[in-house]
């Protein structure tokens, strides 16, 4: 089986903006699931769990995310 190709994931920023705030919820996160699969880019990511619970793949390592747990992900690294 090959493995899956980690896709560079680019981020285009308004000359105005310091920082992008992206919200998932649950159903946003199912429709667009494969648009989160196997990706890195340039920007250091930080991932909140307001509630609920999610799992993360970061560079290989399975990662829960709780309630009130805080992720950071380096640049560069690749996230499923």
């Amino acid at each position: 089986m090959q493995e899956a190709v980690a896709k560079h994931e680019e981020v285009v920023y308004s000359k105005y903006e310091l920082v992008r705030v992206v919200n998932h919820d649950r159903e946003s996160s199912i429709a667009g699931k494969l648009a989160f699969l196997n990706h890195w880019h340039e920007e250091l990511e930080i991932t909140y769990n307001i509630n609920g619970r999610g799992l993360y793949y970061i560079d290989g390592c399975r990662i829960q995310g709780e309630t009130g747990r805080l992720i950071v992900i380096n640049q560069r690294v690749s996230t499923e």
